[in-house]
């Protein structure tokens, strides 16, 4: 991985990105089991390989902060012999994306998130997926001060804000807004 930073002034960015490669033998997942009961299953051998990298730029003294995050990833089954070979790794998205806005002064904050995840599949056959979704995030705030050594501070968010509907794990829904 490398990572960089960079400050002028009242203005700053920092910059990072990795790739990784892993091979695991034993590896152990949870699957979904019975009766919605989780079970742990021994996967002889896997392999993950992907990149993640962030940025994060700051100006005029973090009144305005822009931030990104990626991560793209594959895991799959390399167990010699099994059904399943070469298949990817169940509930493992192919990418996740997260995009975020935050506006602050003395006083108060707005901010807006964006998180986009990729498919992931359902079964070990890779014949079922979740597709992909998008979840907005939006929050506002204010900050009191009482005191100089005494903050009070409230906060509104609304998770979810357009009520999309996506699963993140078998028998699982997410919450709306």
């Amino acid at each position: 991985g490398i990572r960089g930073k960079y400050q002028w002034r009242h203005h700053g960015i920092e910059m990072d990105a990795s790739y990784f490669h892993s091979h695991v033998s034993d590896a152990i997942v949870w699957q979904p089991g019975q009766g919605e009961v989780w079970r742990p299953e021994n996967i002889g051998s896997s392999l993950t390989t992907g990149h993640e990298e962030s940025a994060t730029m700051s100006i005029f003294d973090a009144l305005l902060t822009l931030s990104y995050r990626n991560a793209v990833m594959s895991a799959r089954n390399k167990t010699a012999g099994a059904n399943s070979y070469n298949k990817y790794l169940t509930y493992s998205p192919e990418y996740m994306t997260s995009l975020s806005a935050r506006l602050s002064w003395r006083w108060g904050w707005i901010d807006w998130r964006t998180r986009l995840v990729g498919r992931r599949w359902a079964n070990i056959a890779n014949t079922a997926a979740y597709p992909g979704y998008r979840v907005d995030d939006a929050g506002m705030g204010i900050n009191i001060f009482l005191k100089p050594e005494l903050k009070a501070a409230a906060d509104l968010r609304i998770d979810n804000l357009f009520n999309e509907d996506f699963v993140v794990v078998t028998h699982y829904p997410m919450p709306g807004k």
